[in-house]
């Protein structure tokens, strides 16, 4: 999906520090990257996992794939960790629910072509 909307995207050889793929924006002074984090389920509000650790990376981004709809949800690391703080749960720190989805689809979350604005800043 990224690759389709024009992101120049690497795919990790493992899966190490939660990094799933890497992006490279072009910049004036230079490339910069980007480590993404990828969660899936049938339905957004299945999506699970421990994150909060990767909001503390400046270079992070999550995206959430609902593979029903085939429609993804991005967050920076701000929004990582303003939304999905610690919890200490075993199930992790990733919870949606329709409300939050609406309010993410209200932001542009779920445009690349809006992720693609906010990161060529």
């Amino acid at each position: 999906m990224l690759t389709q909307a024009g992101f120049d995207c690497y795919l990790t050889v493992v899966d190490d520090q939660g990094i799933d793929a890497v992006i490279r924006v072009e910049h004036p002074a230079g490339p910069r990257y980007y480590d993404i984090q990828v969660k899936s389920s049938l339905s957004f509000n299945n999506i699970r996992g421990g994150i909060a650790a990767l909001g503390k990376r400046p270079n992070a981004l999550l995206m959430l794939f609902n593979s029903s709809t085939q429609e993804l949800l991005w967050l920076n690391a701000k929004d990582i960790s303003r939304r999905f703080p610690a919890r200490g749960s075993t199930w992790g720190d990733v919870f949606l629910n329709a409300s939050l989805v609406e309010e993410l689809r209200e932001e542009g979350r779920n445009s690349l072509d809006a992720l693609r604005e906010l990161l060529a800043k």
